[in-house]
């Protein structure tokens, strides 16, 4: 079941050099779906860094073949199978901020192989470390995350079960949103643990989507394919993990205000396909407050879904609010 890919645990299989440079207009399309405008016109956002980081999708003089998957080197390892997902991300910032005018290098690494027996048939879950420099080798973000390579069984159902830990194990459906009522709401200027974030809500249609993945660049099937996503237990079509850290990191910037900076997105585990066609909710509770030279840091449990679907990925995160102690 392995097929040899416990071989690549601990290797780097895989050095990359983005398309292209970081452009204003890039960052403008992949936000303004999201009905998002920050603050400062020079920064990027923290979870655009893979979208920024990809190779071409075809080579010069190349024709772009129907169904080719995007260009993630996650491609590039063998997983056992004829469908792939992921299950599972996180990203923490670097040292340096990214920036307009950056060219994104990545380094990619095998962490860990954990073969399964799931709901959507025997599979590989693969845990990946990617590591992203700009042009000046200043470290910008760090990946961690886990793809499950399968081939779908005949009852594929929107469960995954049997894997723990990192390899994030698709768990049935969790709880409810945080309630608005639960605790005090978030004050920026003085943040206690039990504050309940103001939600992101968004009405995401096949307009909205199909900006989103239009702008993020990944075009798996699933995510405009309703046979393909069928097959992994939804539906219609669904969202892609790159969604799930934007809106976590929409979250933390329309709640931490204009001093705030998303330092750590995730781990995000998806418990089942999150469906478009619904209100999308992005919601979350404070679990941290710690203080440091640069400011105030906010860990936070966040659940996100949809107004019909209920919650479909849970997770946490970290921003730091810039000031004095």
């Amino acid at each position: 079941m392995m097929h040899g890919l416990e071989s690549l645990v601990g290797t780097t299989f895989a050095e990359i050099e983005a398309a292209d440079e970081i452009t204003a207009s890039a960052v403008r399309h992949t936000l303004e779906a999201w009905d998002w405008d920050p603050p400062d016109s020079t920064s990027v956002p923290l979870s655009s860094y893979l979208t920024f980081a990809l190779p071409p999708y075809r080579g010069v003089g190349e024709r772009l073949a129907p169904g080719v998957l995007p260009p993630f080197p996650y491609h590039e390892v063998p997983l056992p199978g004829s469908r792939r997902m992921g299950v599972s991300v996180q990203v923490s910032a670097g040292d340096a901020p990214m920036r307009i005018g950056d060219r994104i290098t990545s380094s990619w690494s095998v962490a860990a192989v954990h073969p399964r027996r799931t709901r959507l048939g025997d599979g590989v879950f693969i845990d990946y470390e990617t590591r992203f420099r700009n042009q000046r080798g200043g470290l910008v973000a760090v990946e961690r995350a886990t793809l499950l390579g399968f081939d779908p069984a005949e009852d594929a159902g929107r469960t995954i079960a049997g894997a723990e830990g990192s390899s994030g194990a698709l768990a049935p459906e969790g709880p409810a949103f945080f309630a608005e009522t639960d605790g005090p709401v978030f004050d920026p200027a003085a943040p206690v643990v039990g504050a309940v974030l103001r939600p992101l809500r968004l009405d995401m249609g096949v307009q909205r989507h199909a900006m989103i993945h239009a702008a993020n660049r990944d075009f798996a099937p699933i995510h405009h394919d309703p046979a393909a996503a069928a097959e992994i237990g939804a539906s219609t079509l669904v969202m892609n993990t790159m969604s799930m850290l934007t809106a976590m990191e929409i979250l933390f910037a329309q709640n931490g205000g204009d001093r705030a900076d998303a330092r750590r997105l995730g781990p995000v585990r998806l418990s089942r396909p999150t469906e478009i066609g619904q209100t999308f909710i992005a919601s979350g509770v404070v679990s941290g407050v710690s203080r440091g030279a640069a400011g105030r840091t906010v860990t936070a449990d966040v659940r996100l879904g949809g107004s019909r679907s209920g919650v479909t990925a849970t997770g946490s995160g970290e921003f730091l609010i810039h000031g004095p102690k």
